[in-house]
């Protein structure tokens, strides 16, 4: 019966070790996957509208034409800055999570009214970087997709931080969407992978015409490790 009992913990033993191997090996292949997407999309990025406007910056000075100049300068350093925050790991930037909302939202601000609302706690818990990397990544998704889809012409963001937990408003005033054609888009499967990473629970809130509300919710972070 001893015997019996070690053979079958042995194999139970064994088995859970292969399907630990097993999802840590698709955790890195779709982390890899997804990094590489990031990477086409700024090299992209780049050509078509970095190097495009260094092309038409060249012209303006060969013009004379100082106000185009001006113009293209201002929209490549905002472009520039803005995929900065995709190369820039968070690990190495000393602000807080909330500072870099702010700092992106502050680039979008004459596409459309933003209104930012920060909560912290003075007890609130340091979040990992893999935590602020993956929230501060959710968020950029959103406001791409808001920008790119919505026609909205207001974002409410809450960003509320304390010891026990961490959440994050995303509201827009836009056409919303129909939740049941959204299964297979890209910037979805984005948001659910990078909840999963950090054991987030969210949710969509929508209204075609009316608005689109996405909420995250990530509790208890002390698994995470503080950053």
């Amino acid at each position: 019966m001893t015997k019996q009992y070690h053979t079958k913990l042995k194999k139970i033993t064994n088995h859970s070790i292969e399907i630990g191997i097993k999802l840590k090996t698709e955790y890195t292949q779709k982390l890899l996957c997804f990094q590489e997407k990031d990477r086409k999309r700024i090299a992209q990025e780049l050509h078509d509208n970095v190097i495009g406007r260094f092309h038409l910056m060249r012209m303006n000075l060969q013009e004379n034409n100082l106000h185009l100049l001006k113009n293209n300068l201002q929209t490549s350093m905002k472009i520039v800055r803005e995929l900065s925050h995709n190369f820039t790991p968070l690990e190495s930037n000393p602000g807080e999570l909330s500072y870099l909302f702010e700092d992106y939202l502050a680039q979008i601000q004459q596409q459309v009214a933003v209104n930012y609302c920060v909560l912290q706690s003075p007890k609130k818990q340091l979040l990992s970087n893999e935590v602020k990397l993956n929230i501060f990544r959710i968020f950029q998704e959103l406001i791409n997709n808001i920008l790119k889809h919505s026609k909205a012409t207001e974002v409410h963001v809450q960003f509320r931080h304390s010891e026990t937990s961490t959440a994050l408003v995303v509201r827009d005033n836009g056409c919303g969407f129909n939740p049941n054609n959204t299964h297979n888009g890209i910037g979805l499967k984005n948001i659910i992978f990078r909840s999963s990473i950090i054991k987030g629970k969210f949710k969509f809130k929508t209204m075609l015409g009316k608005y689109t509300m996405f909420i995250i919710f990530i509790p208890q972070l002390n698994e995470h490790g503080h950053g």
